[in-house]
């Protein structure tokens, strides 16, 4: 390899990590029984397990930067993409402070509206590659503001699904560039019932990495210390989200042959009516 790469013979060469593991090890989420969800393209979240432990259909698994453990994974088909196709189009305007600053002025429950939020199909914490996005419950009434939370909400949601069937409470670390809400965060913490943990530091899966590489050469004792913040769900407002959860979960169930009979009637017509 020196002699292809022209780098020295001495130069240490350290193994990486598959993204999301990197990220857990650069979040915190070290631990068995450590949460963590990367707000990101793919809104995924993970669970450190000391091997394999089956947390519903949709569980699978890769295996964590740190021995003997495993990461029970649920990665959504499409995360922050929803909050872009928001602003793009709901919103009309990409500045996130406003769209912020609407969303925290809207009650929880959004005036009963959902969000679905499966814009490329779904893989956890279901399959159905014929899924896709969608409101249900505008009325005359609803506001574009509320419009707007749902959205947030439904991938708030997201994550509670993909957690049924595991104990409730502790930590919940977040990281990912969806992180750097706020108004987000608290949302989550509100939905989960799990006290949110996040860092103003939000490339965690380079934060990884570099562990990596340094405990290689043995340049690390420890993992240095991570400033962190915590958000708190507030009771009143969980206690909605924990009214509401089921009539997503219904919704998302009720609608599997839906779209499938919408990809079927679809399948002969125009390309321009393809997803």
């Amino acid at each position: 390899m020196a002699a292809l790469t022209g780098l020295p013979a001495a130069t240490p060469v350290a193994a990486g990590a598959l993204d999301v593991c990197s990220a857990a090890l650069g979040c915190g989420a070290v631990n068995e029984g450590d949460i963590y969800t990367i707000l990101g393209t793919t809104c995924c979240t993970g669970i450190v397990c000391r091997g394999p432990q089956t947390v519903n259909e949709a569980t699978r698994f890769v295996t964590h930067t740190e021995a003997g453990q495993v990461i029970s994974l649920f990665p959504m088909q499409a995360g922050t993409p929803n909050i872009d196709w928001l602003q793009q189009h709901i919103s009309l305007d990409a500045d996130l402070g406003r769209l912020e600053q609407a969303i925290a002025a809207v009650e929880p429950g959004s005036g009963g509206v959902f969000w679905q939020p499966y814009l490329n199909g779904e893989r956890a914490p279901f399959y159905s590659p014929d899924a896709r996005a969608g409101f249900f419950g505008i009325s005359p009434h609803t506001t574009r503001a509320q419009l707007q939370r749902a959205v947030f909400e439904g991938l708030a949601f997201a994550i509670v699904d993909a957690l049924q069937g595991y104990p409730q409470g502790g930590e919940l670390y977040l990281t990912g560039g969806g992180a750097a809400s706020a108004t987000w965060l608290q949302i989550i913490a509100d939905c989960t019932g799990r006290t949110v943990v996040s860092s103003a530091f939000n490339e965690l899966s380079a934060r990884g990495a570099a562990i990596l590489a340094a405990r290689s050469v043995a340049a690390l004792a420890e993992t240095p210390p991570l400033a962190q913040t915590r958000y708190q769900p507030r009771p009143q407002a969980h206690a909605r989200y924990a009214a509401l959860y089921p009539v997503y979960r219904l919704l998302r169930e009720q609608m599997l042959p839906v779209w499938q009979a919408r990809q079927a009637a679809l399948q002969p017509l125009s390309q321009d009516l393809q997803p």
